[in-house]
């Protein structure tokens, strides 16, 4: 529900929400002016084995629009900083915290200390709340490629291009798709497949890369005459719909794939229809 309107800066904001957290629970607070081109699940196990207490992404910057954070031998993070580049190492806007009440308790301690910058409380200043209860911070590290921050009108148009690029390669993901699985080449196609990936038709619902790949290999070692032909393909945004025709030895079945892409290229969720 959108605030009515405005705070004193993030940490406010998201107190706003006190209510509605599970304080025992995970929490992941991420700011709305960004796009992060990896997979938030593998960002989140990542934190978990290390054991983090909470959890930050960086990308490398000394421009001091962004808070910072340092790091100690064990790369830990040991400091904050809101508009100072104390290192190299800029904040993404995405919090982990392994307990919401972690978070909110930085936050009242920040508020009470009256810990603002420029009339506003960060969340960067949560951190060295944490610090100073002796929590375990881990940083993770994103490339600039995949770390996209809209602070002005040209860092959004940059993206918008570089974003159409990838879309447009949906199509060609697609058709590699469909040849690989015309040629029966196994390893092409399970290449393409997530490794948490879900294929479901009227015969199988099936979770995981290794598990499609039993399927498949059942499949193609099963017939003589085998073929895969899409009588059409299209796409919109990170999905694919495929018309098909599949023969399998003296058997035509007729239908349509629905494919889900992830942002790395790779097929996430497949549901096929027959006729």
């Amino acid at each position: 529900m959108p605030l009515q309107g405005n705070t004193k800066g993030a940490v406010c904001s998201c107190l706003m929400g006190v209510d509605a957290l599970d304080l025992e629970a995970e929490l992941i607070i991420s700011s709305a002016d960004h796009y992060i081109k990896d997979d938030l699940q593998s960002i989140v196990t990542y934190f978990r084995s290390q054991k983090a207490d909470a959890g930050v992404l960086s990308f490398e910057s000394v421009h001091p629009k962004w808070s910072f954070v340092k790091l100690n031998a064990d790369k830990q993070v040991i400091e904050a900083a809101e508009k100072v580049s104390i290192s190299r190492n800029a904040v993404a806007g995405l919090y982990y915290f392994r307990q919401a009440k972690d978070f909110v308790s930085a936050a009242k301690s920040i508020i009470r200390k009256d810990n603002c910058i420029g009339g506003n409380f960060y969340l960067s200043s949560c951190l060295n709340e944490l610090v100073l209860e002796k929590k375990r911070i881990i940083l993770r590290h994103l490339d600039n490629a995949i770390y996209h921050n809209f602070y002005d009108a040209h860092a959004v148009k940059a993206f918008a291009l570089s974003h159409d690029k990838h879309l447009n390669s949906v199509g060609k993901l697609t058709e590699q798709y469909v040849e690989a699985f015309n040629k029966r080449s196994l390893p092409s196609v399970i290449e393409i497949f997530d490794r948490d990936a879900s294929l479901i038709d009227p015969d199988n619902q099936l979770i995981g890369q290794e598990s499609i790949r039993e399927m498949l290999l059942r499949l193609f070692s099963a017939c003589d005459s085998f073929s895969f032909v899409a009588h059409s393909v299209m796409t919109e945004g990170y999905k694919s719909i495929i018309e098909f025709e599949l023969q399998l030895n003296e058997k035509i079945l007729r239908g349509v794939d629905i494919i889900e892409w992830n942002q790395k290229g790779k097929i996430i969720k497949l549901n096929a229809y027959l006729h």
